[in-house]
């Protein structure tokens, strides 16, 4: 990790080993760099909006390597992101305020729920508040149906992780699949639900 970054965690957040060993993290910086601009750049997205989405892909393809490596979403690169979440894609037209601002509501709600059951019956939470953080930002971002898309192409993408093996408290990193999950809705939203309406379509 950079100095600064190290500076906005504790100490002992950095004490956990994550799925990929850390001299590898510059490494899969640039690989997720170049993934999520090749999503944003064959996207039918206008120029404008393409634009305005690149803060997204820069400090997205940082989130994936930092996860990867350290089990860690940075609120350094998050909370810019929530910021400008409140105004960017409503105003360019990616979503709508009330869709982007009702899917906030329910992601607390569910992030609060979900919380409670799990500090009951395990006595701490399943999922790092990072998770709920990014799903925050999702739902800013592409609104209510493009979220729910979004989670279930994360949760595909994510589930292969759970079967490699693991050794101490490694466990798996959710942001490779919920960065995934989020750039695939926002740059090709219609084209994957007229995919999954085809194949829900053909199951019937």
């Amino acid at each position: 990790m950079f100095a600064f970054e190290r500076k906005t965690v504790l100490k002992e957040e950095l004490n956990f080993p994550g799925l990929i060993p850390e001299k590898y993290i510059h490494l899969m910086s640039l690989l997720s760099l170049l993934g999520l601009m090749s999503m944003l750049f064959f996207s039918n997205l206008t120029d404008v909006q393409k634009l305005i989405c690149l803060p997204l892909v820069m400090l997205s393809a940082r989130i994936i390597a930092v996860d990867l490596c350290h089990q860690l979403i940075l609120n350094i690169y998050v909370f810019p992101l929530i910021i400008l979440g409140l105004i960017l894609p409503q105003y360019f037209g990616l979503t709508t305020w009330a869709s982007s601002y009702i899917s906030v509501g329910c992601v607390i709600l569910f992030m609060l729920c979900v919380m409670g059951l799990q500090k009951l019956s395990t006595g701490k939470a399943g999922v790092g508040m990072g998770d709920y953080k990014f799903m925050i930002l999702m739902a800013l971002w592409l609104g209510g149906s493009g979220l729910l898309t979004a989670v279930f192409i994360a949760f595909l993408i994510s589930l292969p992780l759970f079967f490699i093996p693991k050794k101490g408290e490694v466990f798996v990193p959710m942001a490779p699949g919920l960065v995934t999950g989020f750039f695939a809705v926002l740059c090709y939203q219609n084209q994957i639900e007229n995919l999954l309406l085809k194949l829900f379509t053909a199951i019937h």
